[in-house]
């Protein structure tokens, strides 16, 4: 099961809505069966999300530096979340 952490991104600041994706993310494994991110650590974890939801608008968010331009270096061309809306628009809380 996927347990995304926001320690790698942020240092010390934790949010509620990790614990929404998180929640979300357990769902869906178990109506699905399957791990949705299955990443072998919490690079690759973070690299499938990016890949399939794509970066978000604003990283303000990310306060280490090397995730930042980790997070950068990656492609930003979702392949399955569509919407007309940007990550940073969602309201989950």
């Amino acid at each position: 099961m996927l347990i995304l952490h926001s320690i790698p991104l942020k240092k010390q600041q934790y949010s509620k809505a990790v614990d929404i994706w998180s929640l979300g993310c357990t769902i869906a494994e178990l109506v699905t069966g399957k791990v949705l991110f299955p990443g072998q650590n919490y690079i690759q974890q973070i690299k499938l999300i990016i890949d399939t939801m794509g970066k978000p608008a604003d990283m303000a968010f990310v306060t280490n530096p090397n995730a930042k331009k980790y997070l950068e270096s990656l492609n930003n061309d979702p392949t399955v979340f569509h919407s007309s809306r940007t990550f940073a628009e969602y309201d989950f809380i």
